[in-house]
């Protein structure tokens, strides 16, 4: 009889999304799990609170904690205002 084995860890080697959607995602990723600390780090380098912040951006405090904690994208509107108040770009995409 022969045994199989499995693997006791996964395979390390190759990228764990397939194809084209792997090389387009994977710049992004770093930039969606930075999104949260660098919304608080701009908010306390312009000497804000959370509800001055919120209130300036359109959204209520809670929605903004959420902002911050990362469990909320923002939408449209309040990515233009969030923008234009800290003078980040629209997008991230690099120039060519």
């Amino acid at each position: 009889m022969e045994v199989i084995r499995t693997p006791s860890r996964p395979r390390e080697s190759g990228p764990p999304l397939p194809g084209r959607f792997a090389s387009w995602v994977r710049p992004w990723l770093s930039l969606i799990a930075a999104f949260p600390d660098v919304l608080r780090r701009s908010r306390e380098r312009w000497g804000m609170r959370e509800c001055q912040a919120a209130w300036r951006f359109g959204v209520s405090v809670r929605e903004y904690r959420e902002l911050e904690a990362g469990k909320r994208a923002p939408t449209f509107e309040t990515w233009d205002r969030i923008c234009k108040l800290y003078g980040w770009p629209q997008t991230f995409v690099g120039s060519s």
